[in-house]
């Protein structure tokens, strides 16, 4: 039996996300967004196989993994925990530049420079970071006309930062 999905999604599921999830290695999408877990986020060292990634709305804390050795992981979602720290600027290196990737770290605590690495790590990318404690973001990531479907061609940086 190879387990590759798990959605448990609005369950009210608490405690910290089991360090057994690393055994998975076939796991392609894990969803556990909507709940009340704690704790710092697995690195999913692992599960190289893993191309979506939901944990949003929980109560998760530590820094952002850089997932740097994944390279199917084209969604991620952490939106709405308690993420600190820097995005890492190994984030999703490994990931094919051509694919098209989806980020989402909004209403977190991160802080420091959006950095330009991004542009290099991505072709096409939706990237929502609004409601962090970023002090810069890098001019040459409001430059990339396919992030956000196009918003960052009209919008500019605010496409990112900003809900539109």
């Amino acid at each position: 039996l190879v387990l590759s999905d798990i959605d448990l999604r609005f369950n009210s599921l608490t405690g910290t996300l089991p360090d057994e999830l690393r055994e998975l290695r076939e796991l392609q999408s894990f969803s556990a967004a909507h709940n009340l877990l704690t704790g710092t986020i697995p690195t999913f060292a692992n599960n190289r196989r893993l191309s979506s990634l939901r944990l949003g709305s929980n109560f998760l804390g530590g820094t952002l993994p850089d997932f740097s050795t994944h390279q199917e992981l084209t969604t991620l979602d952490l939106s709405d925990n308690q993420i600190t720290g820097t995005i890492p600027n190994t984030l999703l290196q490994s990931v094919d530049t051509r694919t098209k990737s989806f980020l989402d770290f909004s209403a977190n605590l991160l802080s420091g420079t959006v950095p330009a690495s991004l542009v290099g790590n991505f072709d096409d990318l939706t990237l929502y970071l609004r409601d962090n404690q970023f002090e810069h973001i890098d001019s040459e990531v409001c430059t990339v006309p396919l992030y956000n479907d196009g918003d960052v061609a009209l919008y500019g940086c605010n496409a990112i930062l900003c809900p539109v």
